[in-house]
């Protein structure tokens, strides 16, 4: 059984599956696993935009530079407070639509590669990740 529930005082969401689960089998059959039940828990987490706080201060709102790195400290330690196996990322990780800023370039794969560190990382891109690959 699947369950989804909101993370309290954060636009996060936990995934819960709790079951058999399936094995690809010959000829992709589903085929069951041992008897054995586990439970797998994901955070999800959308709309990142990671790069914005570059465009408002370059249009003169001062936002703090270490926005990133609270972002993602935040993420992990909700990650394991929850006990997640994974994070599950939906789309707009970043901010531009209009290619890769320099910032962008600088902060996203670093970002990735921190939470890849940590927990097991699935990535949905949205329409603003297209010049990521």
């Amino acid at each position: 059984m699947s369950r989804v529930r909101m993370v309290k005082d954060h636009p996060l969401l936990i995934l819960e599956h709790d079951g058999e689960g399936v094995e690809r089998g010959k000829g992709d059959r589903a085929v069951k696993r041992e008897s054995r039940r586990t439970l797998e828990r994901y955070l999800i987490a959308a709309d990142l935009h990671i790069g914005f706080e570059h465009e408002l201060t370059a249009k003169g709102i001062r936002m703090d530079s270490s926005y990133v790195k609270e972002m993602l400290d935040e993420l992990l330690s909700i990650a394991r407070d929850e006990h997640c196996n994974g994070m599950i990322l939906l789309g707009d990780i970043k901010d531009s639509t209009r290619g890769v800023s320099r910032e962008e370039w600088r902060s996203i794969p670093l970002f990735i590669t921190e939470l890849a560190r940590h927990v097991e990382l699935y990535i949905v891109p949205g329409n603003h990740d297209s010049y990521l690959r």
